[in-house]
């Protein structure tokens, strides 16, 4: 008799397959830590791709998929906050470390197609992205086009043409532009 194994196992060898093994702590000797750096970064994932229509609701649905694959290990916090609180101290470095080994990846999903003659063929593209009306949005992010209009983040993604994978990318506000967002991306550009 075959043991198949369930969707969140499957899921789990995936993320650890493509989350960094190091500078992803999963255990803390701090006791209070609820939050590790790799659940933070396991449970933004898992919310993310959640179809729920409210925050907390993702976050709760997040939370039962990531007790499932750690089923043995101290339990990550109960409440949305927390986690929205932990978040916010760490996302910066959280990014940056998780940025670096999915660009490493890149390159070996791409493989034979990493390159075509001598070079690592890579597109560009920016765009603005309407972000709900809050006080905040409007604080952070300002409106970039018309009078009345909602605030605006703008994006821009490098990606990888023949693998189709994102390389990197910079969001700022809807006043920002491409060309702007690609010269601090210039420094994560590969050499070939």
């Amino acid at each position: 008799m075959l043991c198949r194994e369930g969707y969140t196992q499957q899921l789990h060898k995936a993320m650890r397959k493509y989350l960094p093994a190091r500078g992803l702590a999963l255990q803390s000797d701090d006791r209070r830590v609820r939050w590790t750096d790799r659940l933070l970064v396991m449970m933004s994932l898992l919310m993310s791709w959640q179809p729920a229509r409210t925050l907390l609701e993702a976050f709760e649905a997040a939370r039962e998929v990531l007790l499932e694959m750690y089923p043995s290990r101290r339990r990550p916090g109960e409440s949305l906050a927390g986690y929205l609180e932990a978040v916010q101290h760490a996302s910066d470095d959280l990014v940056q470390t998780v940025s670096c080994a999915l660009r490493r990846h890149v390159q070996e999903v791409a493989g034979s197609l990493w390159s075509w003659r001598r070079w690592v063929v890579l597109a560009v593209d920016g765009t603005r992205i309407d972000v709900p009306r809050t006080a905040a949005n409007e604080e952070v992010f300002g409106c970039a086009g018309k009078s009345k209009t909602t605030p605006q983040q703008f994006l821009t993604t490098v990606f990888h043409v023949a693998s189709g994978l994102i390389w990197d990318y910079r969001r700022g506000k809807g006043v920002d532009d491409e060309r702007d967002h690609l010269r601090l991306m210039l420094a994560t550009l590969p050499s070939a």
